[in-house]
């Protein structure tokens, strides 16, 4: 059992880890001419264009997508949370980032305090990194429904015979 455990805990971080960096890999490999040139100041457009929101998003549509596929295996608090929190939180970074995309589009001044921008993306990101370590935690976990057999042969048994007594009736 141990063995087991160990193995569900080594393929949850190996996928979450390469979830995480499959995700962020344009900001890493952006991060590098930026330290290179010591140019800073351009970290935080990062965060003021929306791109943490774009992680974010995706983040939230692998957490969406495996804790509907693992129902069955949802029973902590967090993970009841987390599954109906991901559909909204998916929506609200995509939608945020459509805003600050249109509105920069247009030459619009931004009437939004560029620190809330900052503030919900890193907040909203975080949450998107939590919800896909415990959806792939669930994912691997893997719990069926326990079926008891007896019981599903006997409802089949049932079954075939109310068929054939329908079948005698009708040739009577």
């Amino acid at each position: 059992m141990e063995t087991i455990k160990k193995t569900h805990q080594e393929k949850t971080w190996k996928s979450f880890f390469s979830n995480i960096l499959g995700t962020t890999l344009p900001f890493i490999l952006s991060l590098l001419p930026i330290l290179f040139l010591k140019e800073y100041r351009y970290i935080l457009s990062f965060f003021d264009d929306g791109q943490f929101l774009i992680f974010g998003a995706g983040l939230f549509t692998s957490s969406y997508f495996l804790y509907n596929e693992n129902q069955i295996s949802i029973r902590k608090k967090w993970d009841k949370f987390l599954n109906g929190f991901c559909f909204w939180a998916l929506i609200i970074c995509s939608a945020s980032y459509a805003i600050i995309y249109c509105l920069k589009i247009l030459n619009v001044q931004f009437t939004i305090d560029l620190i809330l921008i900052r503030i919900v993306s890193i907040v909203l990101f975080l949450f998107a990194v939590f919800a896909v370590f415990r959806s792939i935690y669930l994912d691997f976990l893997k719990e069926y429904p326990e079926v008891d057999v007896k019981a599903e042969n006997l409802k089949q048994v049932d079954n075939i015979l109310d068929q054939l007594n329908k079948l005698q009736d009708e040739n009577n």
